[in-house]
């Protein structure tokens, strides 16, 4: 893993990474409402 400071702590978790995690938690969750919403859409439209 790859740290922009020496003395960082091999855990740490640096802003650039969390703003990255953020986005993609955030077009996953996207990705899941949309597939959501259309499994409904598509239930109510033809029927289980």
């Amino acid at each position: 893993m790859k740290t922009n400071a020496p003395d960082a702590k091999p855990g740490a978790i640096t802003p650039e990474q969390r703003k990255n995690n953020a986005r993609l938690a955030v077009a996953l969750g996207v990705t899941a409402v949309v597939i959501f919403v259309g499994f409904i859409v598509k239930s109510a439209v033809f029927g289980m």
